[in-house]
């Protein structure tokens, strides 16, 4: 169970992750919080990925088709890619 909940906020984590992405054609650099943007959106695309990735492994690693597809169906929604 302790892995499952690990899981499910690797899950959590990379999404908010990929919702910090910004449109960036709405900022300038001279903006307010956008001077401060180091790395832009691809940072936060990679490392929300990178995020999911491991959610994704530790899942598999559980050897539990059933929770594995539960899981996946939440997470892509309901397209068939589990």
């Amino acid at each position: 169970q302790r892995n499952l909940a690990e899981i499910t906020e690797l899950i959590h984590t990379a999404f908010l992750v990929h919702r910090g992405i910004v449109n960036l054609k709405d900022w300038t650099y001279s903006d307010g919080p956008l001077k401060d943007m180091q790395f832009g959106n691809k940072m936060a695309v990679l490392s929300g990925d990178f995020l999911l990735a491991n959610a994704c492994t530790g899942l598999a690693q559980l050897n539990n088709t059933k929770v594995c597809q539960s899981a996946l169906k939440r997470v892509f929604g309901s397209r068939e890619r589990c």
